[in-house]
């Protein structure tokens, strides 16, 4: 029996990372198998893992039916086995975000209360980020855009103790599409680029092309061949103020790498060689400040 169980969660972990990825048919099949190996063991543990798993991969689908049904099946699991920590296995909130999308706001408010009980109990960085990133999605659900404004900026003050960028993508991902649906196009812009940023870096292939999709929503024109974009501000403007590729890598929940690529992009659009040229590029790049 422990042989079983212990290859269920191979199975899970590898249905985890196709989901991230966006092999999603290889996820649901890792996922499904290791339900029945799960079950066949009588492991609920398991099965509660293996259960929140598929849920994630059906919620990164788009497939909010399944995905509600797989992750209801993990919350009871849970439930029954007597989980208390919902930062351990990190299902929760991905079972309200499918049920908030499904239009049971009723039943979303009531599984968030809860939620965010445990996440006052608990103190846990990722439950009350996540938290009170299904409290913006409720709220935005509810015509509250104020209001799911307040709450996603409270995610976003959470996640500055949260070393876990991809949760911190979703929760920009979703401030994006609720100051576009509230006409704040140019903030919008900013949440959502740099989403994709992170999207892109991890990879995260499915949540980059909805960040993509919500900015083509945006209806902005797009910038000036040298003009840069906003991520490429915050990273020219952290390099100027004498940030290493690391520091800035970190203040922005990004990759080293991806720092040196729009250093790269940077340089080539400023006319500059080096970071010894990049404080006073700046300062020329940016527009002349217009008295109201």
């Amino acid at each position: 029996m422990e042989h079983r169980a212990w290859r269920s969660i191979s199975f899970y972990v590898r249905a985890l990372i196709d989901a991230h990825l966006g092999r999603v048919d290889a996820a649901r099949a890792e996922a499904e198998e290791g339900l029945s190996v799960a079950t066949n063991a009588q492991d609920d543990w398991s099965a509660m893992m293996v259960s929140g798993a598929l849920g994630f991969t059906e919620l990164t689908a788009g497939h909010l039916e399944q995905a509600e049904a797989s992750l209801s099946r993990a919350v009871g699991l849970g439930d029954r086995i007597g989980l208390a920590e919902p930062a351990l296995w990190r299902f929760h909130a991905n079972h309200i975000e499918a049920v908030i999308g499904l239009g049971d706001l009723d039943r979303a408010e009531r599984l968030l209360r809860r939620f965010e009980g445990w996440g006052r109990a608990t103190g846990r960085a990722w439950t009350l980020a996540t938290a009170a990133r299904c409290r913006g999605l409720l709220l935005g659900a509810r015509g509250d855009p104020g209001g799911a404004l307040q709450a996603l900026e409270k995610a976003l003050r959470h996640h500055q103790d949260l070393a876990m960028p991809f949760e911190l993508g979703r929760t920009l991902l979703v401030m994006g599409q609720v100051q576009r649906r509230a006409k704040h196009k140019r903030a919008a812009r900013e949440h959502l680029d740099r989403a994709l940023e992170i999207f892109e870096s991890l990879p995260a292939p499915p949540w980059a092309d909805r960040a993509r999709a919500e900015l083509s929503r945006l209806g902005l024109r797009p910038p000036a061949p040298l003009a840069l974009t906003a991520t490429e501000e915050r990273v020219a403007a952290l390099a100027a103020a004498g940030h290493t590729n690391r520091e800035v890598a970190q203040a922005l929940f990004v990759s080293p790498k991806t720092v040196e690529a729009n250093l790269a992009r940077i340089y080539r659009k400023l006319g500059i060689s080096s970071r010894a040229e990049l404080g006073v590029a700046v300062a020329r790049a940016q527009p002349p400040h217009r008295p109201s």
